[in-house]
């Protein structure tokens, strides 16, 4: 399915940090390696200071936050150019999740691949797959909804600023 849509390499443009609010330890996504008109490959590499690390292991769980994330790449791919700042998104479903290992591990490189099938009156759906190597660890879809008018400043997302600023 990937295969068959023109691709084009997004990160000289577009790292990951521009396109969705979240960062580390919340973020996952290391970055973008193709976009087309109906999906988005991103990669992440299991670092032990992401968030759910413990013991050297992820719950594999995660893998739906990686899709979420994947879709926020997507749409802030789809609208680079188009508007400033990210533009709010929140996840509102999760069906058909089918996890094939019970956790990830640090120095997992993962392949994340969200494909766009529908929206309508800002609700989306996405069908998603998590490999490593090749193999499926996880697959699902994932419904999102963005709001047409909800356009936010980066910096509220950036809790290590906040913080720091206000001792």
């Amino acid at each position: 399915m990937v295969n068959d849509v023109h691709v084009q390499p997004l990160m000289s443009a577009f790292p990951v940090d521009k396109l969705i609010p979240h960062r580390p330890p919340i973020l996952f996504l290391d970055r973008v390696l193709e976009v087309g008109e109906e999906f988005i490959v991103c990669l992440v590499h299991v670092a032990p200071e992401m968030a759910f690390v413990n013991d050297e292991r992820m719950e594999s769980l995660v893998a739906f936050e990686f899709m979420a994330q994947s879709a926020a790449a997507y749409a802030g791919a789809k609208a680079a150019g188009v508007q400033q700042g990210h533009t709010a998104g929140y996840l509102i479903s999760v069906r058909d999740l089918s996890l094939a290992t019970g956790s990830f591990s640090v120095g997992d490189v993962l392949v994340v691949r969200a494909h766009h099938l529908w929206t309508d009156k800002g609700f989306s759906q996405f069908q998603c797959r998590v490999t490593r190597e090749g193999e499926p660890l996880a697959e699902g879809q994932i419904g999102v909804y963005q709001p047409a008018d909800e356009s936010h400043d980066d910096s509220k997302y950036d809790l290590v600023s906040r913080e720091a600023g206000s001792q």
